[in-house]
C-alpha cells in the first residue's frame, strides 16, 4: 500500500543519514560500539582461523550500518581491511578512502591494482571485508528478492583461490536508532562461485525481510 511504501521510504533515508554521520564520526562511533558484543555462530570459526593463520573474508550488504561489525571487531583487537568501489567525485572519494583507512585496516579500490593489494593482505593470514550487493554487469545474474540481479562473484573467487574462511556479518540497527546487533553468522561452505554467492545472497535476503527499512533501496541494484 502507498502509505506503507511512504513509511518505508522515510525510514530508509533515516537509516542512510544516520549511517553516513556515524561512519564520518568513526572515533566516536567506535567508542559507542565498544560495549556491543558481537554474537553468532561464526565467532568460534573466526577464532580458529585466526589461530591457524587462515585468511578471512567478511561479507555483508548495505543494511543497517555495514561498518558497525568491522568497528565492533576492531574494538576487540582485529585488523580488518577492505575492498571498496570508488566514488565518482575524486575529491570526496579521497576523503572517503582516508576515513575508511583510519577505521581499521588497509582499504583498496576495486580494480586490478586494488584487488592485487587486497589479495596480498589476505595471503598473509589477514582479514578483509567486502560488500557484494551492488550491480555488477560483468557477472552472472542471481535471484535477489525475487528478481534476477547481476552479482559479482569476487568473494567466492578470492576465497576459493586462497582457501579463505567466508563469514557473513551484519550490523542491524536497534529500535532506539543508536545501538546495534552485530551478528557474525556461520561461515559459507567453499563450493562453486554460483553456489556460494547464492547462499550469501540468501543470508542478506533474510536480513532484509526482517528489517526492510534498513536496506539501501535507493541504489539501483537491479538496474
Amino acid at each position: 500500500p502507498a502509505n506503507a511504501r511512504k513509511r518505508l521510504s522515510v525510514a530508509v533515508c533515516d537509516n542512510f543519514g544516520r549511517t553516513l554521520i556515524e561512519n564520518y564520526s568513526w572515533r566516536a562511533f567506535g567508542k559507542h560500539l565498544s560495549q556491543t558484543e558481537p554474537q553468532g555462530p561464526g565467532l568460534s570459526a573466526l577464532q580458529e582461523a585466526v589461530d591457524t593463520g587462515r585468511p578471512i573474508i567478511f561479507v555483508t550488504g548495505h543494511i543497517g550500518n555495514h561498518e558497525a561489525p568491522r568497528q565492533a571487531l576492531t574494538q576487540r583487537g582485529y585488523t580488518i581491511g577492505g575492498l571498496y568501489r570508488p566514488i565518482a567525485n575524486p575529491y570526496f572519494n579521497a576523503h572517503y578512502e582516508q576515513n575508511m583507512l583510519k577505521m581499521s585496516g588497509a582499504v583498496f579500490a576495486q580494480g586490478r591494482k586494488g584487488t592485487a593489494g587486497f589479495l596480498r593482505m589476505l595471503k598473509g593470514g589477514g582479514m578483509g571485508t567486502l560488500l557484494f550487493d551492488v550491480r555488477a554487469m560483468a557477472f552472472p545474474q542471481i535471484p535477489f528478492l525475487g528478481h534476477p540481479a547481476h552479482t559479482a562473484t569476487s568473494v567466492a573467487d578470492i576465497a576459493l583461490k586462497l582457501d579463505a574462511l567466508v563469514v557473513p556479518y551484519f550490523g542491524i540497527r536497534q529500535p532506539d536508532g543508536l545501538s546495534f546487533e552485530v551478528a557474525v553468522e556461520r561461515p559459507i561452505s567453499l563450493s562453486t562461485p554460483e553456489q556460494m554467492m547464492g547462499e550469501i545472497t540468501a543470508r542478506l535476503e533474510a536480513r532484509i525481510h526482517a528489517n526492510p527499512e534498513q536496506w539501501f533501496w535507493v541504489h539501483r541494484r537491479w538496474g
